[in-house]
């Protein structure tokens, strides 16, 4: 067990150690870019959800309109206003 969590750590440290060289040779200028596209995507989710919450909204409203506006016509026939 000892053997495999030797392993494990090397590993851990390799790959840590090649995230580091992979940081060091990326130019601040491009991790400027990477952080705008990650806010871009994050914000792109966002409105899409938002989109989606709206056109439901709008979709029951059209809804509640179209059945109050039934509603109405069937008072107006039994009233007799409309033939």
């Amino acid at each position: 067990m000892r053997k495999s969590f030797l392993r494990a750590q090397r590993t851990w440290f390799s790959l840590h150690e090649k995230s580091q060289a992979a940081n060091l040779c990326l130019s601040p200028q491009t991790l400027g870019h990477l952080e705008k596209a990650v806010v871009l995507e994050l914000t792109l989710k966002h409105l899409n959800a938002l989109t989606a919450v709206t056109e439901q909204q709008h979709q029951k409203i059209v809804a509640l309109q179209n059945g109050e506006i039934n509603k109405l016509d069937h008072f107006l026939v039994r009233l007799g206003c409309i033939i």
